[in-house]
């Protein structure tokens, strides 16, 4: 909290946005970066060189390069108690979505379990298959690794809305502390566990006693999973911003998902090492566009990680989904979205037999949603309430769109970015 000093200055002129921007680059040992960031700046708020500002505008550009050049970043208190910052590239969420449904398989000629994701502007595949610099000496070694491997592949379908939760919680944390791409941030299973809005279990005195050894033994397994995943991009548009302007680029690379250094627990009687904490960070392929100027990341709700990864599935996927679609479409009130799309979102069946089930799970998870803040709002853009009444109604109503109202939080972060983005380019 500021002082009641702070109140009486905040409002003085600093001067024009042009001597802030000289003071900033003269005071930095990387001027050539804090110029194009101060550029981006400038633009997303439409400020020219002899606009003034004041000493309160001059803390917030101050919060701008500290972001944007890895410092601590504590977004505004709304935002902290309620929502995530996390990734968001399209490998990052086409990554979280394939693994929050285990969507891995064994391919021909493959000796991995491998998943495609590669969408128009990337090509892109992930496998989950032992360390690239561990050799395998044996035909019998690579088959029981390959058995290894697919009952990895087996949890994920299992568990795999858990699996992310976790790489969120990773990103969020490595987004908010990490100072350079490759740093790493420390995590216990019970960082995991809080963030989903776990209470501990009560010992037998009244009192918290923890978190039961079931559940950190289910944070271990989605780590190790992680950590087991490789990622490999054959090419990937994506835009820097050189001398203020957006340029598109290609990249290509390889790397894990997670990145886990160090491991740290309690010795069994067995000898082995009963993990609950480690250092850990997300993988090159995603952190490498995560510094300086067009770094991509949104917002998530915190609900994504409570929700239930059982029971409550619809919710937490369409969340998920949600999230990167405002990002995505920034500046938009609400977003029109057909029906299939948010059942693909999901990945779930229609029961074509019983379709008003799935037209009411829909319906009950969108509503549970407008109660928990993640929407602000939903309504079928132009439906026939009698349209049930026909017989195969379902596929009709596959074709429909819900319109589907962000938060004001997000609108707030996001409405200029579109307008942004185009003067850039």
């Amino acid at each position: 909290m500021r002082s009641k000093s702070w109140d009486r200055i905040k409002d003085n002129i600093f001067g024009t946005w042009e001597k802030a921007q000289d003071e900033f680059i003269g005071d930095s040992p990387n001027p050539k970066e804090v110029r194009d960031a101060l550029i981006e700046y400038g633009l997303q708020n439409s400020l020219n060189n002899s606009d003034f500002i004041t000493v309160e505008e001059l803390f917030l550009v101050i919060d701008y390069l500290q972001t944007t050049f890895g410092r601590k970043y504590d977004p505004p208190e709304s935002i902290q108690t309620s929502f995530l910052v996390v990734v968001n590239s399209m490998l990052y969420h086409k990554f979280s979505n394939t693994v929050s449904k285990g969507d891995f398989k064994q391919e021909p000629g493959e000796k991995w379990p491998v998943a495609d994701l590669s969408t128009r502007t990337m090509s892109s595949r992930a496998y989950i298959m032992p360390d690239k610099t561990t050799p395998i000496t044996s035909s019998e070694t690579l088959e029981e690794m390959q058995e290894v491997m697919k009952d990895k592949v087996l949890v994920l379908t299992k568990q795999g809305d858990l699996a992310a939760d976790v790489f969120d919680t990773i990103a969020a944390k490595w987004l908010r502390e990490a100072k350079h791409f490759d740093a790493m941030v420390e995590l216990t299973a019970d960082d995991f566990l809080k963030a989903r809005g776990l209470k501990p279990i009560l010992s037998g005195t009244g009192r918290r006693g923890g978190y039961t050894e079931i559940q950190r033994e289910a944070i271990q397994q989605q780590i190790e999973i992680l950590n087991c995943t490789w990622i490999t991009v054959q090419e990937m548009e994506y835009y820097e911003v050189v001398n203020g302007r957006r340029k598109k680029s290609k990249w290509r690379g390889e790397s894990k998902a997670i990145v886990v250094t160090s491991r740290y627990g309690q010795e069994l009687t067995d000898g082995n090492l009963e993990i609950h904490a480690w250092r850990a960070r997300p993988g090159d392929v995603f952190t490498k566009f995560l510094f300086g100027p067009g770094r991509q990341t949104a917002l998530l709700s915190q609900k994504a990680l409570q929700y239930d990864h059982y029971r409550q599935k619809w919710e937490k996927r369409l969340t998920r989904y949600l999230a990167w679609l405002w990002r995505i479409s920034s500046g938009r009130t609400r977003e029109g979205v057909f029906v299939k799309t948010l059942i693909d979102a999901v990945g779930v069946e229609i029961n074509t037999t019983r379709p008003h089930r799935t037209r009411n799970r829909l319906e009950d998870a969108l509503e549970l949603l407008l109660k928990d803040g993640v929407i602000s709002g939903w309504e079928y853009e132009d439906i026939d309430e009698n349209i049930t009444s026909k017989r195969g109604w379902w596929k009709d109503w596959l074709d429909l769109k819900i319109l589907i109202s962000a938060p004001v939080e997000i609108l707030e972060q996001y409405k200029n970015l579109n307008k942004n983005a185009a003067r850039l380019n």
